[in-house]
């Protein structure tokens, strides 16, 4: 009598292994997903603390032709961070009285933004800016 598994029973036993790591998973990048969305909403919120102190270093201007809210250096490693999160670029709007920072967030339908802007709004949407609000 002969001892040890066939070929059939090793390829069962593989194939069921190969299920519960498909189970466990396809959660597991959601999870990664949410968190880094989680990571750049921080950093893109961050991004209203320090463009109120340059607005007021600024003269209260967001952008007085000369320097520009969203080329501020504490604003450009809030976004770089960000970008590094969703895997996608921001971009930011300003004008002399207003600005609006977005980025697309990781793997969501229909696709998502989040967006920070001079009114206080930060929040997601589902259509980028095309002016100095994100609203």
């Amino acid at each position: 009598m002969r001892k040890g598994f066939t070929i059939m029973e090793l390829m069962v036993v593989i194939a069921i292994i190969g299920i519960f790591a498909s189970i466990v998973l396809v959660p597991l990048n959601n999870a990664r997903n949410k968190s880094k969305n989680a990571s750049a909403k921080t950093s893109m919120s961050d991004i209203r603390i320090f463009a109120n102190i340059f607005h007021i270093d600024n003269g209260y201007s967001y952008d007085n032709g000369t320097d520009d809210v969203c080329d501020a250096p504490q604003i450009t490693v809030l976004r770089t961070a960000a970008e590094e999160q969703t895997g996608n670029l921001t971009d930011c709007s300003s004008s002399p009285s207003a600005y609006a920072a977005w980025v697309e967030l990781r793997s969501l339908t229909p696709t998502t933004y989040f967006c920070v802007d001079s009114e206080g709004f930060a929040g997601e949407i589902t259509t980028a800016p095309t002016t100095e609000a994100c609203q």
